[in-house]
């Protein structure tokens, strides 16, 4: 078939077809026979031991049939409802690059990203966000120098009984270099099948990236959401691929969540009280949550809130790799009554200050 019709994608409709539907079928009896006849083996002596039987052929389900995904361009920050506070470039640019790193008040408030935000006769809070603000433009000249700023806001959960020492070995840290827990990642199962089915719960959360346990320490965190990886390549009616915020599963032991058939999670009601806006609304990419359902979840798993907020200031693209730069982190976490504290916002010369948890005095 090489030799006749050529490598690649680009062939004659002949081998088209063959390849495309033929051979997939013959591989796809193939495949069920062996599942039917033969033990599977571990694809490595690392692998580790499987709570599920896998499905046949998991990393070959290519069309999701639970999800609708279309292209919603970027919303402006006046219109990002769910997302509040924005990065004013053109107010500074007459500023030079040193001036406009050290710059610290053009910097949303951890407590505007926060506010709760009534829409649509709920209240809404970010429980996981990554905006960023860019001068970068497709058109620029190479090796033009542009300013360019961003913030990671990750939620996490924490044992009641570990509150209090949780907070005190955050606040005022770096959280730069990934030394916090994230979320997991799951790449071969459709999105209404999270987090029951089998898809979801072949391998051990902590080995698609749901470690809650901080770096050298005994201390949990459970990252506040997870992602559903929802590849192109995998589905030719997909424009672009997409990264799926879902609710930590932590979150369903009340078994009362069930996907909404477009972007989150409803109660049996049909209230959705967890979902991702990039699907309905467009970007930027976040997990929003209803705080008066949260609130009661919270109590229900005997778990309390958190964020930290990582952002940096930085100039790229120009031909001096030493450009001006600075890092900050900050701590927030909710009490029992829905309110938000926000500790003091820091600001780091480099990436490895003050990183790790604090010590116990």
């Amino acid at each position: 078939m090489v030799s006749r019709g050529g490598g690649g994608r680009s062939k004659p409709v002949w081998a088209e077809r063959i390849g495309k539907k033929y051979q997939w079928i013959g591989l796809y009896r193939l495949a069920s026979r062996l599942h039917d006849n033969v033990n599977r083996e571990k694809r490595s002596s690392f692998d580790p031991a499987l709570r599920r039987t896998p499905l046949i052929l998991e990393e070959e389900r290519k069309l999701d049939p639970t999800l609708s995904y279309t292209v919603i361009a970027e919303r402006k920050d006046s219109k990002c409802w769910w997302l509040r506070g924005k990065v004013d470039l053109p107010a500074t640019k007459n500023l030079d690059f040193a001036t406009w790193v050290a710059k610290r008040d053009d910097l949303p408030s951890l407590e505007s990203l926060l506010e709760p935000t009534i829409h649509a006769g709920q209240r809404w809070t970010v429980l996981t966000a990554f905006p960023k603000w860019s001068e970068y433009r497709p058109n620029m000249e190479y090796n033009t120098p542009y300013r360019d700023t961003w913030m990671h806001l990750r939620g996490f959960l924490v044992p009641k009984t570990r509150f209090s020492k949780t907070i005190k070995a955050l606040n005022g840290r770096n959280y730069f270099n990934g030394w916090l827990p994230e979320g997991g990642k799951w790449l071969y199962a459709f999105a209404g099948e999270y987090p029951w089915a089998t898809a979801c719960n072949t391998e051990p959360d902590w080995y698609l990236g749901a470690n809650p346990k901080v770096r050298d320490s005994n201390l949990i965190l459970i990252h506040a959401s997870n992602q559903m990886v929802i590849e192109w390549e995998y589905d030719a009616t997909l424009p672009s691929s997409a990264y799926l915020q879902v609710p930590t599963k932590k979150f369903f032991g009340p078994r009362d969540l069930w996907w909404n058939g477009t972007d989150g999670f409803a109660t049996p009601n049909g209230k959705t009280v967890f979902f991702d806006p990039q699907f309905r609304l467009g970007k930027p990419v976040a997990l929003v949550a209803d705080i008066d359902d949260l609130l009661v979840r919270l109590e229900k798993i005997g778990c309390r809130l958190v964020w930290t907020l990582l952002g940096e200031k930085w100039v790229l693209g120009g031909k001096d790799h030493d450009t001006p730069r600075t890092i900050y982190s900050q701590l927030a976490w909710l009490t029992d009554t829905g309110a938000v504290t926000v500790g003091e916002r820091r600001f780091f010369e480099d990436y490895n200050q003050d990183q790790g948890l604090a010590k116990a005095e």
